[in-house]
């Protein structure tokens, strides 16, 4: 049986997921930690936002929306990012 929390958790990433402009996956092996909070702290400036998720939940957030095409990139480390106007 699926988690109560988790389920939760995957659709109120579906509801921002949904209310973007688009979905971008990047892989963020490499980074440390300085250089990630640099990057969201760029990406808020720019009216956009990078959060890190597991794959799970983005998988479960993404199926039956216009953004599944990216199911295929959910592996390893990823990042995720939210453009919140037109790219």
């Amino acid at each position: 049986m699926a988690n109560p929390q988790k389920i939760k958790n995957s659709e109120e990433l579906r509801k921002r997921i949904t209310a973007s402009k688009g979905l971008f996956v990047a892989k963020h092996s490499g980074l440390n930690s300085k250089a990630i909070t640099d990057l969201r702290k760029k990406m808020r400036e720019n009216n956009s936002e990078m959060f890190v998720a597991k794959n799970t939940t983005v998988r479960f957030a993404v199926e039956d929306t216009e953004y599944k095409a990216v199911l295929p990139l959910l592996t390893n480390e990823s990042s995720f990012f939210l453009a919140k106007q037109d790219v």
